[in-house]
């Protein structure tokens, strides 16, 4: 964490120049007003300037640095670390892979497990608690791109059939995938089933829809 005083004779604009000087949004950073602004007496005499004391999130420096020294201990190389945020996640993309597949590994199961210790290693640190998604070479965008497709299919096929389609085991982000590429159909509803983080979805023919 960076802390960092500012002062100035109103709160507003210190810290909208604040969030200008560093190129911040609301959820990289924390304040204390450490000292209100007054008025001079008479105008003249006495009066004190606003003061503000601000910690920056070095979350986003942290991730890239992690992934660097990852990197080095595991002989991978890379060109590009970028991490951006908005007020949920921090999304980390790496580019310029010599060998994406043994970033991503089997079924995504490398990048996952990737993905998983970095949100247990950063999220503690967050005051804002985001989690962490980590993309190779655009691999998670292809996949999704794919399972909304496949899901589409089967849905269509749903209401052919007039029967229930039961997918594969899937994780969160991928069941999410499902109930997003299906929410507009109103002759389709989805449902989880199964127990733990690895569940399956249930798509099945309806007249209204229900997710």
């Amino acid at each position: 964490m960076k802390v960092i005083e500012k002062t100035g004779k109103n709160i507003e604009e210190i810290i909208d120049d604040f969030k200008t000087e560093f190129k911040l949004e609301d959820y990289d950073f924390t304040y204390e007003v450490v000292q209100k602004p007054e008025k001079a007496f008479l105008g003249f005499i006495g009066g004190k300037q606003a003061k503000i004391k601000f910690t920056i999130n070095n979350i986003k420096h942290g991730l890239e640095e992690y992934l660097k020294e990852f990197a080095v201990y595991a002989h991978l190389s890379y060109n590009t670390i970028s991490v951006k945020s908005d007020d949920k996640y921090f999304y980390v993309e790496i580019n310029g892979v010599e060998d994406p597949g043994v970033f991503i590994g089997k079924d995504g199961k490398f990048l996952m497990s990737l993905q998983y210790i970095l949100t247990q290693t950063f999220t503690t640190r967050d005051p804002q608690k985001r989690g962490v998604v980590v993309d190779i070479e655009g691999y998670k965008e292809r996949q999704e791109k794919n399972l909304t497709k496949k899901v589409l299919h089967l849905a269509n096929q749903a209401i052919k059939t007039k029967k229930n389609i039961t997918l594969e085991h899937m994780n969160a982000a991928e069941r999410r995938v499902v109930h997003k590429a299906v929410k507009d159909m109103k002759e389709i509803k989805t449902m989880t089933i199964g127990e733990g983080t690895i569940k399956r979805v249930v798509i099945c023919p309806a007249k209204g829809k229900t997710t």
